[in-house]
C-alpha cells in the first residue's frame, strides 16, 4: 500500500517541478522579448536619426499607423510610407533617448510604455521634447516588426 501512495506523490512532484521549470522558462523567454525589443526599438530610432530607409521598411509594418499629437493639440494619423518620407525629408534627427520604459509580452504582441525624448529639427526648425509614446511590435514571419505608435505630451511634468 505504501507504493502505491508513493507513485501518485512522485507524479506530483514531478509535474510541479516540470510545472515550475516551464514557468521560469516563460519568465526567462519574456524577459528576452522585453531586451530585443528594446534593441529594436533602438534599432528603429537610430534609423531615423542616420536617414536609413531600409531598417525602416525592414522594422516598420506595412500596415503601420502613428498617431501623434501636434504640439497645437490636433491629432493625426499617419501611416507607414508617409511617415517614413517625412522622417527621411523633412526631420533631421539628432538624439533621441527612452525613460521609465514598461513592456508588455503577449505571445505575438509586445506592447512598450515610456517616456520618449528627442532633439531634432522639422524644416530646419528646432523641435523635440518629450512625448509618452506606446508602440505595438508584432511577430511576422519569425520577427518583430513595430504595427503602432501612439504619441502624446504627458499630462503631468515627468
Amino acid at each position: 500500500m505504501r507504493k502505491a501512495f508513493s507513485i501518485p506523490l512522485l507524479v506530483v512532484a514531478l509535474a510541479s517541478l516540470a510545472l515550475g521549470q516551464a514557468k521560469n522558462n516563460v519568465e526567462r523567454s519574456a524577459a528576452e522579448v522585453e531586451q530585443e525589443i528594446l534593441r529594436l526599438e533602438s534599432e528603429w530610432m537610430g534609423a531615423v536619426v542616420r536617414r536609413d530607409d531600409k531598417v525602416l521598411d525592414q522594422l516598420v509594418a506595412d500596415d503601420f499607423l502613428l498617431v501623434s499629437e501636434r504640439w497645437d493639440g490636433t491629432r493625426e494619423l499617419t501611416p507607414k510610407q508617409p511617415w517614413i518620407r517625412n522622417s527621411l525629408t523633412t526631420i533631421e534627427a539628432k538624439s533621441f533617448s527612452y525613460d521609465k520604459v514598461r513592456i508588455q509580452v503577449r505571445e505575438n504582441m509586445v506592447v512598450l510604455h515610456g517616456l520618449f525624448t528627442y532633439e531634432a529639427t522639422n524644416n530646419g526648425k528646432p523641435w523635440g521634447g518629450t512625448v509618452r509614446v506606446t508602440d505595438v511590435w508584432v511577430k511576422e514571419g519569425g520577427r518583430w516588426r513595430v504595427l503602432a505608435r501612439h504619441a502624446s505630451r504627458p499630462l503631468q511634468p515627468q
